[in-house]
């Protein structure tokens, strides 16, 4: 007697359990979890794009896909190698058009003696050191 007892007890609570668990995957909708976000890859084009971004990575997004490739030349309209009669060597050109609301070009010159920007007349050092004063 006390065994029926306990296997129809056994058996209420397997049937209790497996009602919960049913409810409980009912009740996990779509879309309401925000874990499946974290798997996918920063931004459209480059998620479209797949592994084949890696190379391309000419946006924000290639800070995730290609960091090195942010050491190389900023996005610009285009990067030349000029050397002049001073004693400094110009190994790389940047030039930016203006956009539609600024007011200028900007240009900017790799040198021997270090980063050099236009300023519309003369070129003039473009490297900012920041200094700590107490």
């Amino acid at each position: 007697m006390i065994v029926r007892t306990k296997s129809k007890a056994l058996k209420a609570m397997s049937v209790l359990m497996a009602l919960l668990a049913i409810n409980a995957e009912v009740q996990a909708r779509v879309g309401e979890t925000a874990v499946i976000t974290l798997v996918f890859p920063p931004g459209a084009r480059s998620t479209g794009m797949g592994e084949a971004f890696t190379g391309l990575a000419d946006d924000v997004s290639a800070t995730y896909y290609n960091p090195a490739g942010l050491g190389q030349a900023p996005l610009a309209n285009s990067w030349k190698t000029h050397q002049t009669n001073t004693d400094r060597i110009f190994t790389s050109i940047a030039a930016k058009a203006k956009k539609e609301f600024g007011f200028k070009d900007k240009i900017w010159v790799g040198t021997n003696k270090g980063l050099l920007r236009f300023n519309g007349k003369t070129w003039e050092l473009a490297e900012s050191y920041l200094i700590e004063q107490d």
